[in-house]
């Protein structure tokens, strides 16, 4: 069995969130898929409760593989989602770059699919979420509900039933809308992929729209899917990080690739 999607997730530290989100996918994951566990250096407290979730993620009937690489340091966000990346399958139908503070819910899986297959010039799809750009967010108009949605915690009393409750709101909005870049659930078809290739390890915390522009260049549309449901730890993990050291590999960026990430420009052609 081939997987239909390949998980690549990427953590440091972060526990509450870490073991949530690895939570989530064993009680919302229902296609066939890979995940690649991606330890950016975090403590070894967590790596243990880590690996066994993994195993349990390994023991799913839909799951190929589940495998976890270990980076003795945190080496940042997009080198470490490259390093996951390079061991995906080559013949994965869907690629997710997903970050240890989201949580999915309920039917994510099949309707980021449903929605990527809408438009054969589809290549990267975003969830809506609790936070993100205006583009993703969930709707406002009613100021409590979003409150409520903004501060739900893992450690909350009946957080899941509130996760499932906000998504099953949400597949009642079943549309899917322009986007300039991804980022909740970062969900890209493999060509598009192919056509992109890995991140550019210049590139830090844009690294998400980095690769929304040059993907947009070439062609394939950016998407929100508005009937898949992320709950967003709000950068529980990498903007934490502020040793020098631990970007000291990054290249400054040219002028050119300023302009790319700064664009206004919508990336959809």
């Amino acid at each position: 069995m081939k997987p239909l999607i390949s998980l690549v997730f990427l953590y440091w530290n972060a526990p509450t969130w870490t073991i949530a989100s690895l939570e989530s996918i064993i009680r919302y994951m229902t296609v066939p898929f890979e995940i690649i566990i991606v330890n950016n250096g975090s403590e070894e407290e967590l790596n243990k409760e880590v690996m066994v979730k993994g195993k349990i993620i390994n023991e799913m009937s839909n799951c190929t593989k589940a495998v976890m690489i270990n980076n003795e340091k945190n080496l940042g966000v997009t080198k470490g989602f490259n390093i996951g990346l390079v061991d995906v399958n080559p013949k994965t139908s869907y690629i997710s770059m997903y970050a240890n503070d989201w949580v999915m819910t309920p039917k994510w899986d099949v309707n980021m699919i449903e929605a990527m297959e809408s438009n054969p010039r589809h290549g990267m799809m975003t969830s809506c979420t609790n936070w993100g750009a205006g583009s993703m967010m969930t709707d406002r108009n009613n100021p409590a509900d979003w409150k409520q949605q903004v501060h739900l915690e893992p450690t909350d009393d009946k957080f899941w039933e509130a996760v499932e409750m906000i998504a099953d709101k949400q597949h009642q909005v079943k549309r899917v809308t322009p986007n300039r870049f991804v980022c909740m659930g970062f969900f890209v078809k493999k060509e598009c992929y192919d056509d992109v290739g890995l991140f550019d390890e210049r590139i830090q915390c844009a690294n998400d729209v980095w690769f929304s522009r040059v993907a947009g260049v070439k062609g394939w549309l950016s998407m929100t899917c508005w009937n898949a449901y992320i709950q967003h730890g709000f950068h529980q993990s990498f903007k934490q990080i502020n040793d020098p050291e631990t970007y000291s590999y990054i290249k400054p960026l040219e002028a050119e690739d300023y302009k790319l990430i700064n664009s206004d420009k919508r990336c959809n052609p």
